[in-house]
């Protein structure tokens, strides 16, 4: 899959993005997230992730184009979305700020 940045004030927002893919990655083994093996600014590059994917973007009409009913959407969606996003929050703080990914800072209240 290639992204190509098109405009520069984008490339500061995918750094996050590529730290927090690249901890999903090195922790998370029992389903597949992008791992970047090309990181420029002309080109953001990964593998073809297995299986069909929810939805893709289309650029020209500023919407997505879903695969799957939205209307009706299965259950094996929701449990399978729901696992993913259990697992994400599983990972420890410590993991996600030694990384340094700016949104894994404690809040304090």
């Amino acid at each position: 899959m290639l992204r190509f940045p098109r405009r520069v004030d984008v490339m500061p927002r995918t750094k996050d993005e590529k730290k927090a893919l690249d901890l999903v990655n090195e922790i998370i083994t029992n389903y597949q997230a992008p791992n970047w093996s090309i990181y420029s600014n002309e080109l953001i590059a990964n593998k073809r992730l297995k299986g069909v994917p929810a939805g893709t973007i289309d650029h020209e009409i500023q919407n997505y184009i879903w695969e799957i009913d939205i209307n009706t959407v299965p259950e094996s969606f929701h449990e399978t979305l729901g696992k993913a996003l259990a697992d994400i929050h599983a990972i420890p703080k410590d993991q996600g700020s030694r990384s340094r990914i700016s949104g894994s800072r404690t809040r304090t209240a």
